[in-house]
C-alpha cells in the first residue's frame, strides 16, 4: 500500500460533493446567500456552508442570476446590462427584495410527519427530534444534499406519475414546481388549466404580496396573519383554514434575520412572478403592434410536469432574457421599475395595481389558449 495523502478538509469536502454531480449536463446552483446574508446568519448562530455542489435536476434552473440581475437593473444598477448586474457587488436594490426575489425559486420549508426520508434528510430530521427541537428547516443553502435529494424524488414522481403536488401532501419546494403553487413562477397548476383560471391565481398572489408590504392601512396585513386566514379570494385553496403558519413564517422560517424585511421579500415574490411570465418556458406572449400598452399580450402559460427540462433550462437562461430585452420583446426591466415606483407612492392601493397588471402586464390575448407543457423560444 502506498503512503497515505493527508488532504485538507476543504479539499474532501470539495471532492466529496463533486461525487455527488452528475456528470453531465451540471451547472452551479443558485441561489447562494449574498455575503451579506452570510454574516446576518452568524449573528444568529446560523451557518452556510462554504462549498455548494453543481447539480443537474428537474426542468427548473439557477443556473444563472437572472431575477436577480433583472431587480438590480430595475434599481439602477450602474453597469446597465444583465451580465454584470449578476454581480452582488452591484446589489443596489434591499437586501430583502432580493431574498423575496429569490424565494419563488428556494422557498424554505419544514417536513411534516413522515416525509423527509431521504439520504441526508433523515439524519437531520432525527437529530433535531432527539434535541427537542422544531424540524430542521430546508433550502439549497441551508442543506444542499437533502434538498438536491428531496427535490430529484419529487421531480421523477412528477414526470412519471402526472401528480399534482398539494397542501395535503407535499412540501412548499414540491408544490411550488410541481403543484398547485406553480403560479409562484407565472405557471399554470397543470395542462389544459384555462388561463382565466391561471391569471386569475397570479392576481390573487400580487394582491397577497402587494397587502403584505403595502403603506395603505386599510389594505395592510401584518405579518403575525395566519395563511389560514388570509382574507383574499382563492388563498384558502392553497392554505386551508387549519394551516397555522404566519405570513412571516412562511417566509423567514430558519432565516429570522429577514423578519424586518418582510415586506420587501413579498415585493420581491411579486416581481419574480411577473418577471417569469415573459420567460418562454413559463409563458406565451404575442407582440401586438397596434396596442397602446406595449406589452406583448399572454396566448398561453405552460405548465411545469411533462415539459421538456433542457428547453426550458434554456429558456431560463440570462442570455435569452438580455436577447429578449434587446429584441424589445420584454419590458420586464420597465415594467418592474413601473412596480418599484408605485410601491414607493405611499396612496398607491391595490385597485389600482391590479388594473394595472390585469388590464396591461398580465392581459389575456382574445384567443388566449389552455395550458400546455410546450417552451417557446
Amino acid at each position: 500500500m502506498g503512503a497515505r495523502i493527508s488532504l485538507p478538509r476543504t479539499t474532501i469536502a470539495a471532492l466529496s460533493i463533486c461525487a455527488l454531480a452528475p456528470l453531465s449536463n451540471a451547472f452551479e446552483l443558485h441561489p447562494k446567500p449574498l455575503s451579506t446574508e452570510v454574516k446576518l446568519a452568524k449573528l444568529n448562530g446560523i451557518s452556510f456552508r462554504a462549498i455548494y455542489p453543481a447539480i443537474e435536476f428537474g426542468v427548473h434552473a439557477f443556473a444563472d442570476s437572472t431575477h436577480e440581475a433583472l431587480t438590480r437593473m430595475a434599481y439602477e444598477c450602474p453597469m446597465g446590462n444583465l451580465i454584470d448586474c449578476q454581480d452582488e457587488a452591484f446589489d443596489v436594490a434591499p437586501l430583502g427584495v432580493i431574498a423575496g426575489v429569490r424565494w419563488n425559486d428556494d422557498p424554505p420549508f419544514q417536513f411534516a410527519k413522515g416525509q423527509g426520508n431521504y439520504a441526508a434528510c433523515k439524519d437531520l430530521i432525527d437529530k433535531r427530534a432527539q434535541e427537542h427541537k422544531d424540524p430542521p428547516t430546508i433550502s439549497f443553502s441551508l442543506s444542499v444534499i437533502c434538498w438536491r435529494n428531496h427535490f430529484n424524488a419529487i421531480s421523477k414522481e412528477s414526470m412519471a406519475t402526472g401528480a399534482v403536488f398539494n397542501a395535503s401532501n407535499a412540501t412548499l419546494l414540491a408544490r411550488s414546481h410541481f403543484g398547485d403553487l406553480q403560479f409562484l413562477h407565472a405557471m399554470a397548476s397543470r395542462s389544459q388549466e384555462s388561463p382565466e383560471e391561471t391569471q386569475e391565481k397570479l392576481l390573487m398572489w400580487a394582491e397577497f404580496m402587494w397587502r403584505v408590504q403595502t403603506h395603505d392601512r386599510t389594505e395592510y396585513l401584518p405579518g403575525t396573519t395566519r395563511m389560514g386566514r388570509i382574507p383574499i379570494q382563492g388563498m384558502s385553496e392553497h392554505f386551508p383554514t387549519q394551516e397555522e403558519r404566519s405570513i412571516e413564517q412562511l417566509f423567514t422560517v430558519g432565516r429570522p434575520w429577514l423578519r424586518r424585511q418582510l415586506g420587501d421579500m413579498a415585493f420581491g415574490s411579486l416581481l419574480h412572478m411577473i418577471q417569469d411570465s415573459f420567460s418562454g418556458g413559463h409563458v406565451q406572449r404575442r407582440i401586438k403592434n397596434d396596442d397602446s400598452c406595449g406589452i406583448p399580450q399572454i396566448v398561453r402559460f405552460h405548465s411545469y410536469t411533462g415539459q421538456d427540462a433542457s428547453a426550458h433550462k434554456q429558456s431560463d437562461k440570462i442570455s435569452r432574457a438580455s436577447d429578449k430585452i434587446s429584441a424589445g420583446e420584454a419590458p420586464v426591466i420597465d415594467i418592474t421599475k413601473q412596480l418599484i415606483q408605485m410601491r414607493e407612492d405611499r396612496e398607491m392601493n391595490w385597485p389600482y395595481v391590479r388594473t394595472y397588471l390585469k388590464n396591461c402586464v398580465l392581459r389575456l390575448a382574445p384567443d388566449a389558449l389552455m395550458a400546455d407543457t410546450h417552451v417557446d423560444h
